[in-house]
């Protein structure tokens, strides 16, 4: 059984204990633990759509709008594999000679998304 299965049977389990043995709807959301406003809502999506509306409905964003593309995803982890530049320097390249101007900030959350926010090897400067 999946994760939403299971939650969508403990959502009806609380309904139906809620509805036929409980004195009162805040008693048995006292006893259950569960907010009568979360109750309520749970309780009419079951009333319109049965079991199928207890399943758990996802809040994240269809889309996100500050997206960084991902060319300028490309060419940052290019930078750094090429160059081992770190943040810094790779938000002023980027800036200098392609004229992308996002924070240094930025680029240190896409190398950490690709983890990459580390060299693996150590650099070291020959010095003669």
């Amino acid at each position: 059984m999946l994760d939403s299965d299971k939650e969508t049977q403990r959502r009806f389990k609380i309904i139906d204990y809620i509805e036929n043995k409980a004195k009162s709807i805040k008693a048995g959301c006292l006893y259950l633990g569960v907010n009568r406003s979360t109750y309520y809502r749970w309780r009419d999506r079951y009333r319109a759509k049965g079991i199928e509306g207890l399943k758990p409905i996802s809040t994240a964003p269809e889309r996100v709008h500050n997206r960084l593309p991902s060319k300028v995803e490309k060419l940052i982890l290019k930078l750094r594999e090429e160059f081992k530049f770190g943040p810094k320097r790779i938000q002023w390249y980027l800036e200098r000679y392609y004229n992308i101007k996002i924070s240094d900030s930025t680029v240190s959350r896409c190398l950490m998304r690709h983890g990459k926010s580390r060299h693996k090897e150590k650099v070291t400067w020959a010095v003669i």
